[in-house]
């Protein structure tokens, strides 16, 4: 047996321990069913100007990803995305949600759509906090 420490991962590698720890996990958990979630906004370009990424995972929506373009922000269109992706989670069944975002983000934006802050990340990376919110919908 051997050891190997290395900084330079390879992706079949990551994907290797990834599904093994899937595959015990799921001897656990429930049987909940998940599907990907994206809500994107679009110029008249096509391009994506703003953006919502996520996971419906049994009563959950997991956000991971909202962004507005920069020009466009306090236009009430990340509210917009947020609450079709809130419409969108309760359609799926989901009952609550979960998301995370630095101090330099969206932090005050999250607690004024009724976010309660669950855990703060101090010292991320460096001198940053990094906060975790949750909402029952």
């Amino acid at each position: 047996m051997k050891t190997e420490v290395t900084n330079n991962r390879n992706t079949w590698e990551k994907e290797y321990i990834y599904q093994k720890v899937q595959d015990y996990n799921q001897m656990f958990f429930e049987k909940a069913g998940f599907k990907d979630l994206g809500i994107y906004m679009r110029n008249e370009k096509d391009e994506i100007i703003a953006g919502l990424a996520g996971v419906l995972r049994g009563k959950w929506l997991l956000v991971q990803l909202l962004w507005v373009r920069e020009d466009l922000r306090r236009q009430n269109i990340g509210s917009d995305i947020l609450q079709k992706a809130e419409a969108e989670a309760k359609t799926y069944g989901c009952k609550h949600i979960l998301l995370d975002t630095f101090e330099f983000q969206a932090p005050k934006f999250y607690k004024k759509k009724g976010f309660k802050e669950v855990f703060v990340y101090e010292e991320h990376p460096i001198t940053g906090k990094h906060y975790y919110f949750s909402k029952d919908l």
